[in-house]
């Protein structure tokens, strides 16, 4: 998809907009605001702000057309966001507080060329909280349900997966996202590890994520599908895999990247 270089150096205006209150099919946000110019081709959104249920988002960005294509540099920060209090209500279900931050810097004529370009990083804390296990499975699809039933397997089993807390952090280099150290998330009865790498160019993955049961609670290695589990393919067609053997090490994931 070729991004609107023409249309940015053609178009000048000043944008001062505020809304009371936008509705996602899962989030709510209000007291938006959105300040922006754009003048010979450069565009300078100086100020994005929006309130959560709970939480605020608050963003900057900008984008300048040189040689028929855009070069873009922004940052993004979500300071304790619920997101998904928008659901109907279940009263068993409490939405975790997110803190999220990224930076990017990118440049490009299409929108595959701004992916495979891309620098900068992405980092996640979240706290506790209780999500709805049925609801988690039939969120995003077939392939987002199995992966989740084989890295948890007390999702398929149990009403809801109490979460004590998670986090991750990305460096994005040259269009390459790299998970490392990682991403943990801890559940009242086990620890996900994640580690891998994200081609945002080719679009494949390489993703590798390791299940532990807590110590003191009496789960075995047989209550887990597997506790190695590999994610390959493509982000247009993720497919998973498992590791019985421990295989699939640093060395792999580089060669599978």
């Amino acid at each position: 998809m070729p991004v609107p270089v023409e249309y940015l150096e053609r178009l000048n205006l000043v944008a001062d907009i505020d809304l009371g209150e936008l509705r996602f099919p899962r989030s709510v946000f209000h007291n938006i605001e959105f300040k922006a110019s754009l003048q010979d081709g450069d565009l300078n959104v100086s100020r994005l702000r929006a309130r959560g249920v709970e939480g605020e988002l608050v963003g900057r960005f900008r984008v300048t057309a040189v040689d028929e294509r855009i070069v873009t540099r922004g940052e993004l920060e979500g300071i304790e966001i619920v997101l998904g209090a928008g659901e109907a209500r279940d009263e068993g279900v409490i939405f975790p507080k997110q803190n999220y931050r990224l930076e990017f810097d990118t440049m490009g004529a299409t929108s595959r060329e701004l992916a495979a370009n891309l620098n900068g990083y992405a980092q996640l804390t979240g706290a506790k909280g209780r999500l709805n296990n049925s609801y988690s499975l039939s969120l995003f699809g077939s392939f987002f349900s199995e992966f989740l039933a084989s890295v948890n397997p007390f999702v398929t089993r149990e009403p809801y997966t109490t979460i004590s807390c998670f986090a991750a952090y990305a460096e994005i280099i040259d269009g390459v996202a790299t998970i490392n150290p990682g991403a943990v998330m801890q559940t009242d009865k086990i620890d996900i590890f994640a580690r891998g790498q994200v081609d945002l160019g080719t679009e494949k993955i390489g993703l590798r994520f390791d299940t532990s049961a807590r110590k003191g609670i009496g789960i075995s290695l047989a209550d887990f599908v597997n506790p190695f589990v590999g994610v390959g393919g493509t982000l247009a067609a993720p497919r998973l895999g498992v590791d019985p053997k421990n295989a699939m090490l640093e060395g792999g994931f580089a060669v599978a990247t």
